[in-house]
């Protein structure tokens, strides 16, 4: 088999599209260019890996919010912000149960980020400060 060479831009192409760095991997393993290909895998499977911790810091750091809203605005709760801490709580035990190297640990490696994240935002949304100084796992996870 004749290697026709090819060079990608594989941050940018990852960055752009999965499907599209796939279809361009599946072009070089079938023009024999497997180095190139090798390249794209490892950049695609680092972009992906980045868009999941993206997705748990996000999910993370609107959970706690509503966390701090909650216990700061006890007068305000409502069914929405119990919607949103359901919800937010579904998605990230989705997101573990679809990447699996998103444990417990990796989120306690976020925590203290998201936390200073979600505070800023739930001052932002009571248009006053916060009461509470840390959130624990159960507050987060367990608690109703």
């Amino acid at each position: 088999m004749t290697t026709t060479s090819t060079t990608h831009d594989w941050p940018m192409l990852a960055f752009e599209s999965d499907y599209k760095t796939v279809v361009a991997i599946m072009d070089d393993l079938q023009a024999g260019n497997t180095e190139e290909a090798t390249e794209g895998l490892q950049e695609l499977i680092e972009s992906m890996s980045l868009s999941s911790q993206r997705e748990l810091v996000s999910y993370l750091t609107l959970l706690m919010t509503h966390v701090i809203k909650w216990k700061s605005q006890c007068e305000r709760r409502s069914t929405s912000w119990v919607r949103t801490i359901r919800h937010s709580r579904r998605q990230i035990q989705a997101l573990q149960r679809a990447v699996p190297s998103i444990t417990d640990l990796v989120i306690e490696r976020f925590w203290d980020d998201c936390f200073a994240d979600a505070v800023e935002d739930a001052v932002e949304e009571m248009d006053q400060r916060s009461s509470v100084e840390s959130l624990d796992w159960q507050a987060v996870f367990e608690d109703e």
